[in-house]
């Protein structure tokens, strides 16, 4: 269990992100990172940067309690 994703890591993120809007849990998922808070600082880092943006939201059975922003990469 790697502690962190360097370079390959970040770049499988942004090849994620540019394909279809991605939650912080398919990031997890994709990268083997297992602190969602790790996909959460690198997934908003890249919107402070200007380099991805939140597109939507996805919902568990539509149900609000369960909402997670999707980020897409591009400037919003």
């Amino acid at each position: 269990m790697p502690a962190r994703i360097h370079w390959p890591g970040y770049a499988k993120i942004i090849r994620l992100l540019t394909k279809k809007p991605r939650s912080w849990v398919d990031v997890c998922a994709a990268t083997n990172l297992q602190r969602r808070e790790s996909a959460h600082k690198i997934l908003y880092g890249f919107v402070d940067a200007g380099m991805a943006h939140i597109c939507g939201w996805e919902m568990d059975d539509d149900d609000a309690r369960t909402r997670r922003p999707l980020f897409t990469w591009g400037p919003g």
